[in-house]
């Protein structure tokens, strides 16, 4: 029913009102659907709510009985811009290390995946979605090869869904080896428990089904009361990530590792959300210049 109501009101609303509802079905081209979706932006419509349209036009003529070649589908969807993190609303070491004292001392497992998603930028989705076969601990390295999320069922109930990485692609990331001693205390906890997890999750809750993945609403509402209660700024989860890439950048270490590390599609992404971690380095490229030409 929920589903219905979002068809009916995406019909409604703002695909019967535009001009692509008086062309022919046969007729339409990608290019259709996608001045479609530049003039809901347009409207004030905000990126995520016309990707909700997108499926809804796509969803509509995936059901046409006839019709080969779905425009919804081939055209690209709006993308939100995003916009440079602002430095003053990261945490600085000193914060951070303030966290993970007092973390240690009241949720050790929250502490061990906090340190991890400052050590590796990782998502959280990501982080909550490993399992012990993706680290190892020899060579120092965690792979992310899933993504675990939270997904609305009609009467409000929320499913656990796994996917491939935001990036589409697996990715190793290199670790610190105290980080690594964490995990390896964690792994000793979960070795003396008197149940197995046969899925060998990293991050895991007992369910009456069996072991499941911390739910990531659930694991944000934890994290942010204990850095509430730790004295250091409350922010979203996903800003360690940002954390750590920019400390990453301001520590030196190139762009390009870095945007790899993060899973970005390109490292001009990464220039331009992390700009404020890189103020000095356009006067060192001026210097390194002058130096070659004099």
């Amino acid at each position: 029913m929920t589903t219905w109501r979002s068809y009916e009101k995406h019909v409604r609303v703002h695909l019967l009102p535009d001009p692509i509802s008086d062309c022919r079905v046969g007729d339409l081209e990608t290019a259709d659907a996608g001045d479609l979706f530049r003039r809901l932006l347009a409207k004030g419509l905000a990126p995520a709510s016309v990707q909700s349209v997108r499926r809804t036009l796509r969803a509509a003529l995936n059901a046409h009985p006839r019709l080969k070649f779905n425009i919804a589908k081939a055209a690209a969807g709006p993308r939100a811009p995003r916009p440079a993190v602002a430095k003053g609303k990261l945490w600085t070491h000193g914060q951070a290390r303030r966290f993970l004292s007092h973390a240690d001392a009241h949720d050790v497992d929250l502490a061990v995946l906090v340190r991890l998603a400052l050590d590796t930028g990782a998502r959280l989705g990501e982080l909550l979605a490993l399992r012990w076969s993706d680290i190892d601990p020899a060579g120092q390295v965690v792979a992310t090869t899933r993504t675990v999320s939270a997904e609305r069922m009609p009467g409000g109930e929320a499913k656990l869904r796994f996917d491939s990485p935001k990036s589409g692609k697996p990715r190793k990331i290199d670790v610190d080896a105290s980080t690594m001693e964490a995990l390896g205390r964690l792994r000793d906890r979960q070795a003396a428990e008197p149940v197995a997890d046969v899925a060998q999750l990293v991050f895991r809750r007992p369910t009456t089904l069996g072991f499941q993945p911390w739910r990531p609403d659930s694991t944000t509402h934890t994290f942010q009361r204990l850095a509430k209660a730790a004295g250091v700024p409350v922010v979203p989860f996903h800003y360690l990530r940002h954390a750590c890439a920019s400390w990453l950048l301001e520590a030196g270490l190139d762009v390009v590792s870095v945007s790899e590390g993060l899973g970005h599609w390109s490292p001009d992404l990464t220039l331009r959300v992390y700009s404020h971690a890189l103020p000095g380095r356009q006067r060192e490229l001026a210097r390194a210049i002058g130096a070659a030409l004099s």
